[in-house]
Protein backbone atom coordinates (compact mmCIF):
# COMPACT_ATOMS: atom_id res chain seq x y z
CA UNK A 1 0.00 0.00 0.00
CA UNK A 2 1.28 3.51 -1.03
CA UNK A 3 1.41 5.38 2.37
CA UNK A 4 2.06 9.04 0.26
CA UNK A 5 -1.03 8.86 -2.88
CA UNK A 6 -0.40 12.29 -3.28
CA UNK A 7 3.18 11.51 -4.93
CA UNK A 8 1.71 8.58 -6.88
CA UNK A 9 3.65 8.86 -10.53
CA UNK A 10 0.88 8.32 -13.53
CA UNK A 11 2.13 8.00 -16.64
CA UNK A 12 0.54 9.55 -19.69
CA UNK A 13 0.73 9.35 -23.40
CA UNK A 14 0.09 11.92 -26.63
CA UNK A 15 -3.66 12.85 -27.30
CA UNK A 16 -4.66 12.81 -30.62
CA UNK A 17 -5.19 16.20 -30.60
CA UNK A 18 -1.44 17.02 -29.41
CA UNK A 19 -0.12 14.77 -31.79
CA UNK A 20 -1.88 16.82 -34.68
CA UNK A 21 -0.67 19.94 -33.50
CA UNK A 22 2.49 18.77 -32.94
CA UNK A 23 2.73 17.24 -36.83
CA UNK A 24 1.54 20.77 -37.72
CA UNK A 25 4.41 22.59 -36.37
CA UNK A 26 7.06 20.33 -38.00
CA UNK A 27 5.41 20.66 -40.88
CA UNK A 28 5.05 24.51 -41.17
CA UNK A 29 9.10 24.59 -39.73
CA UNK A 30 10.02 22.39 -42.77
CA UNK A 31 8.36 24.32 -45.05
CA UNK A 32 9.72 27.07 -44.78
CA UNK A 33 13.31 25.63 -43.99
CA UNK A 34 12.83 24.15 -47.39
CA UNK A 35 12.00 27.55 -48.80
CA UNK A 36 14.47 29.75 -47.66
CA UNK A 37 16.75 26.88 -48.27
CA UNK A 38 16.15 26.98 -51.68
CA UNK A 39 16.48 30.98 -51.83
CA UNK A 40 19.72 30.84 -50.23
CA UNK A 41 20.87 28.37 -52.40
CA UNK A 42 19.76 30.21 -55.55
CA UNK A 43 21.81 33.21 -53.79
CA UNK A 44 24.85 30.84 -53.52
CA UNK A 45 24.34 30.11 -57.53
CA UNK A 46 24.31 33.44 -58.73
CA UNK A 47 27.25 34.38 -56.53
CA UNK A 48 29.47 31.49 -58.25
CA UNK A 49 28.35 32.26 -61.39
CA UNK A 50 28.95 35.63 -61.13
CA UNK A 51 32.33 34.81 -59.72
CA UNK A 52 33.31 32.85 -62.65
CA UNK A 53 32.04 35.77 -65.45
CA UNK A 54 34.46 38.09 -63.40
CA UNK A 55 37.41 35.49 -63.44
CA UNK A 56 36.99 34.74 -67.08
CA UNK A 57 37.10 38.72 -67.98
CA UNK A 58 40.32 38.69 -65.33
CA UNK A 59 41.85 35.90 -67.44
CA UNK A 60 41.09 37.30 -70.92
CA UNK A 61 42.58 40.79 -69.79
CA UNK A 62 46.24 39.05 -68.40
CA UNK A 63 46.20 36.51 -71.80
CA UNK A 64 46.00 39.96 -73.61
CA UNK A 65 48.39 42.12 -71.63
CA UNK A 66 50.69 39.33 -70.91
CA UNK A 67 50.98 38.34 -75.12
CA UNK A 68 50.38 34.82 -74.43
CA UNK A 69 50.02 33.08 -78.27
CA UNK A 70 46.77 30.82 -78.91
CA UNK A 71 46.53 26.95 -78.35
CA UNK A 72 47.98 25.29 -81.03
CA UNK A 73 44.93 24.92 -82.89
CA UNK A 74 43.90 28.77 -82.66
CA UNK A 75 46.08 29.99 -85.35
CA UNK A 76 45.98 33.95 -86.22
CA UNK A 77 44.83 34.99 -89.50
CA UNK A 78 46.84 38.40 -89.71
CA UNK A 79 50.35 39.11 -89.16
CA UNK A 80 51.87 40.88 -87.25
CA UNK A 81 49.00 39.08 -84.62
CA UNK A 82 48.51 41.38 -81.70
CA UNK A 83 47.50 39.47 -78.49
CA UNK A 84 43.43 40.01 -78.31
CA UNK A 85 41.00 38.13 -75.66
CA UNK A 86 37.36 38.53 -74.68
CA UNK A 87 34.01 37.75 -73.83
CA UNK A 88 31.11 37.01 -76.28
CA UNK A 89 28.04 37.13 -74.74
CA UNK A 90 25.28 35.76 -77.55
CA UNK A 91 22.12 37.81 -77.32
CA UNK A 92 19.06 36.32 -76.26
CA UNK A 93 20.83 33.11 -74.59
CA UNK A 94 22.23 32.36 -71.27
CA UNK A 95 25.66 31.54 -73.21
CA UNK A 96 29.02 33.26 -72.80
CA UNK A 97 31.91 32.34 -74.87
CA UNK A 98 35.28 33.16 -73.71
CA UNK A 99 36.93 34.01 -76.94
CA UNK A 100 40.74 34.30 -78.71
CA UNK A 101 40.28 37.32 -81.44
CA UNK A 102 42.49 35.11 -84.34
CA UNK A 103 41.78 38.09 -87.27
CA UNK A 104 42.40 41.34 -85.03
CA UNK A 105 38.80 42.89 -85.59
CA UNK A 106 38.06 42.30 -81.41
CA UNK A 107 35.28 40.66 -82.52
CA UNK A 108 34.34 36.93 -81.54
CA UNK A 109 33.40 35.16 -85.09
CA UNK A 110 33.52 31.76 -83.77
CA UNK A 111 30.56 29.24 -83.52
CA UNK A 112 27.23 30.64 -82.05
CA UNK A 113 25.78 27.00 -81.93
CA UNK A 114 29.54 25.07 -80.31
CA UNK A 115 32.55 25.66 -79.40
CA UNK A 116 35.09 26.03 -81.91
CA UNK A 117 37.34 28.82 -84.14
CA UNK A 118 38.04 31.79 -82.19
CA UNK A 119 36.30 30.00 -79.21
CA UNK A 120 38.11 28.91 -75.97
CA UNK A 121 37.59 26.44 -73.90
CA UNK A 122 33.32 25.14 -73.24
CA UNK A 123 30.80 28.07 -73.77
CA UNK A 124 29.83 29.84 -69.68
CA UNK A 125 26.31 28.58 -70.11
CA UNK A 126 24.40 30.16 -66.73
CA UNK A 127 21.42 27.49 -65.93
CA UNK A 128 18.13 29.37 -65.97
CA UNK A 129 17.45 27.70 -62.80
CA UNK A 130 19.87 29.46 -60.71
CA UNK A 131 20.05 32.86 -62.76
CA UNK A 132 19.36 34.76 -66.03
CA UNK A 133 20.82 37.56 -67.84
CA UNK A 134 18.23 40.02 -67.60
CA UNK A 135 20.23 43.00 -68.83
CA UNK A 136 22.91 44.93 -70.39
CA UNK A 137 23.67 48.23 -69.90
CA UNK A 138 26.32 50.88 -70.61
CA UNK A 139 27.35 53.54 -69.14
CA UNK A 140 29.15 56.67 -71.40
CA UNK A 141 31.38 59.16 -69.79
CA UNK A 142 28.36 62.18 -70.15
CA UNK A 143 26.27 60.21 -67.62
CA UNK A 144 23.74 58.81 -70.34
CA UNK A 145 23.09 55.32 -70.33
CA UNK A 146 22.16 52.17 -72.77
CA UNK A 147 20.16 49.39 -72.20
CA UNK A 148 20.54 46.24 -74.48
CA UNK A 149 17.85 43.50 -73.46
CA UNK A 150 16.81 40.12 -75.24
CA UNK A 151 18.07 39.21 -78.96
CA UNK A 152 19.59 43.11 -78.95
CA UNK A 153 22.25 42.35 -75.99
CA UNK A 154 24.54 40.34 -78.49
CA UNK A 155 27.75 41.61 -76.62
CA UNK A 156 31.66 41.59 -77.46
CA UNK A 157 34.02 42.53 -75.05
CA UNK A 158 37.84 42.53 -75.24
CA UNK A 159 41.09 43.45 -74.25
CA UNK A 160 44.16 43.73 -76.71
CA UNK A 161 47.84 44.39 -76.03
CA UNK A 162 49.26 46.59 -74.86
CA UNK A 163 46.19 48.37 -74.13
CA UNK A 164 44.93 46.92 -70.30
CA UNK A 165 41.77 48.73 -71.01
CA UNK A 166 38.43 47.06 -72.33
CA UNK A 167 36.80 47.63 -75.64
CA UNK A 168 32.77 46.94 -76.37
CA UNK A 169 31.10 46.16 -79.23
CA UNK A 170 27.18 45.03 -79.67
CA UNK A 171 25.51 43.19 -82.34
CA UNK A 172 26.33 40.60 -84.73
CA UNK A 173 30.05 40.55 -86.13
CA UNK A 174 28.77 41.64 -89.90
CA UNK A 175 26.98 44.42 -88.01
CA UNK A 176 28.54 45.56 -85.05
CA UNK A 177 28.75 48.72 -83.35
CA UNK A 178 31.67 50.19 -81.88
CA UNK A 179 30.44 52.04 -78.15
CA UNK A 180 32.73 55.08 -77.83
CA UNK A 181 33.18 56.81 -74.81
CA UNK A 182 31.75 54.20 -72.71
CA UNK A 183 32.48 54.37 -68.97
CA UNK A 184 31.66 50.68 -67.89
CA UNK A 185 29.22 47.94 -69.31
CA UNK A 186 27.22 46.10 -66.75
CA UNK A 187 25.76 42.75 -67.29
CA UNK A 188 23.03 41.80 -64.52
CA UNK A 189 22.04 38.41 -63.61
CA UNK A 190 18.54 37.38 -61.41
CA UNK A 191 17.57 34.42 -59.62
CA UNK A 192 14.03 32.95 -60.38
CA UNK A 193 13.40 34.59 -56.71
CA UNK A 194 14.24 37.61 -57.65
CA UNK A 195 17.69 38.28 -56.09
CA UNK A 196 20.04 40.22 -58.50
CA UNK A 197 23.75 40.50 -58.69
CA UNK A 198 26.03 42.64 -61.31
CA UNK A 199 29.19 42.29 -62.71
CA UNK A 200 31.06 45.56 -63.92
CA UNK A 201 33.30 45.94 -66.72
CA UNK A 202 35.32 49.44 -66.53
CA UNK A 203 36.61 50.76 -69.62
CA UNK A 204 39.36 50.98 -67.62
CA UNK A 205 39.84 46.89 -67.26
CA UNK A 206 38.55 46.91 -63.69
CA UNK A 207 36.04 44.43 -62.89
CA UNK A 208 33.95 44.18 -59.97
CA UNK A 209 30.90 42.32 -58.39
CA UNK A 210 28.15 44.02 -56.61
Amino acid sequence: MNKFPQYTKKNKGMTYVELIVVLSIFSVVTTVSLFNYKKFQQKVGVRNLANDMALKFIEAQKNASFGRYPPSNKVPIVSPWKPSYGLFFKGGSQDVFPYVDLNSNKLYTGSLLSCNNECLGSAFRMPVTVASITEVRFWYLNGTNTTLTGGNNTLHISYTRPDTGATFYYGSVTGATMLNNVDYAQITMTTPEGSMLRVRVAASGRVHIF
